[in-house]
């Protein structure tokens, strides 16, 4: 990917921009984390991006230091130096602009042309246009050539499925006059191959894409000639998100932007500070309550998914033999929390299990806790002490015998005897499920052993 180097090659001056660039390499300060902070000021800031801060530019999108995870870092822009005119850290931009485009402070940029001339204080040259010489990406061609390229690729390496997000912004003095010309600049987001920078109607994020014509409702004119936000640029899209399901592993991410169909006029992409997240599938809650004798409502929620197929419900009466009751579709990909909901119209009158099966895309599962409806009669049985270091103790009122079996909470059974008033039994450290039955009243408890 490109960066932002060499201003010999700005045709312009660049006494001002180096006296600007040391102030701000001043002001601007890096963290214990290795990420960019705010300044103390309420004034937008750029800064260029040197090449020995690549690790920092990562740290910044993901807002903790994630070298761990993150490797094979590799940069390309602004000619043969890395680092210098076309990619930059940027602080207090919320001050620069409205809140529906950008409503935090920290973050990077990308440039097709120089970082110098994203004017803060008016949208000051009607098409502003530079060419950096910073070369082509084939990953970017549409098939009308690519120029003045500036990218970022890492590896990042993750243990599980999970939902990996992020906010940006587009902004290009292209707007409006070349919308439908065929000679987009294009802003991508790649994993492994993939672009996710995408707009409301899934297509990719440019001016042919967004504009007061197609997806109209994330576009923000800047018109030269009405101009309203004293920025350069003469049109932003709104603040947006991507969202790119991954699989356990490790996977090529790249980001940037580069001319497209010739090496004129200047665009920028935005990358919202600390927005970098990777999520996995997470049910948080699971639960059932009994309706009536024969109807049981299970609820579960979830605050994100990866490649969510959908969920197989599936129902037991003695915890040894499940069946399936039903199939509820999933979100596929959200990072949105999610409301699931279900009536099983066949529950027996006396105890029942649940549990979920998550089943992604490619075939793999994962199954929930098991959750537990009781009986209509209301049983006397309980375990002591709970917590246990080990030895657990039953007292129950009524028959003379009870029927215990101890389950570990993804369902398997780990014990099961008949126990007599006063009995005991014993368990490894661990969390459990212990379900008492005496005729037709069923307890359970949850057994903690220390």
């Amino acid at each position: 990917m490109s960066f932002l180097s060499i201003l010999s090659l700005n045709p312009k001056s660049n006494s001002s921009y180096k006296l600007n660039t040391l102030f701000l390499s001043l002001i601007l300060s890096i963290n214990s984390f290795g990420q960019l902070v705010d300044d103390v000021d309420f004034l937008e800031d750029i800064t260029p991006l040197q090449s020995s801060q690549a690790q920092t530019l990562i740290n910044t999108l993901f807002g903790s230091d994630v070298s761990s995870y993150c490797s094979n870092i590799t940069m390309t822009g602004g000619g043969s130096n890395l680092g210098g005119s076309q990619i930059g850290f940027f602080t207090d931009m919320n001050q620069a602009l409205p809140s529906v485009i950008c409503d935090f402070s920290t973050g990077i940029v990308f440039t097709t042309g120089y970082l110098e001339n994203l004017s803060s204080t008016s949208n000051s040259t009607q098409e502003m246009s530079n060419s950096t010489g910073s070369g082509s990406d084939t990953d970017f061609d549409d098939g009308t050539g690519t120029y003045d390229v500036a990218t970022i690729e890492f590896d990042l390496t993750i243990s599980s499925p999970a939902v990996f997000s992020g906010d940006y912004f587009f902004a290009s003095d292209e707007y409006l006059r070349y919308v439908d010309y065929g000679v987009n600049d294009a802003a991508k987001i790649f994993v492994d191959g993939t672009n996710y920078a995408l707009t409301a109607s899934g297509t990719e994020v440019s001016i042919d894409q967004i504009n007061p014509g197609v997806n109209n409702s994330q576009y923000v004119d800047n018109a030269y000639s009405s101009s309203t936000i004293a920025y350069e640029p003469n049109g932003f899209t709104v603040k947006l998100t991507f969202n790119a399901p991954l699989s356990a592993g490790t996977h090529r991410i790249k980001i940037g932007i580069t001319d497209r169909g010739d090496a004129l006029l200047d665009s920028w992409f935005f990358f919202v500070g600390n927005s970098f997240v990777v999520l996995p599938i997470e049910l948080v809650d699971f639960s059932a309550e009994r309706i009536d004798q024969n109807q049981v409502q299970l609820a579960w929620r979830t605050l994100s998914e990866t490649n969510n197929d959908y969920f197989r419900i599936e129902h037991s009466r003695d915890i040894e033999e499940w069946e399936l009751i039903d199939i509820v579709q999933g979100k596929g990909t959200s990072i949105e929390e999610s409301n699931y909901s279900y009536v099983h119209q066949n529950a027996s009158p006396r105890v029942n299990y649940y549990r979920l099966v998550q089943v992604d895309f490619d075939g793999s599962e994962t199954i929930s806790e098991m959750v537990t409806v009781l009986g209509n009669g209301t049983s006397q049985a309980r375990i002591f002490p709970n917590p246990s270091s080990g030895l657990v103790s039953v007292d129950f009122s009524g028959s003379d015998k009870l029927n215990i079996s101890v389950h570990n909470p993804m369902g398997r059974l780990m014990l099961q005897k008949e126990i007599s008033k006063g009995g005991t039994f014993e368990m490894e450290p661990g969390t459990y499920i212990v379900t008492m039955v005496s005729g037709s009243e069923v307890t359970r408890q949850k057994l903690i052993i220390q």
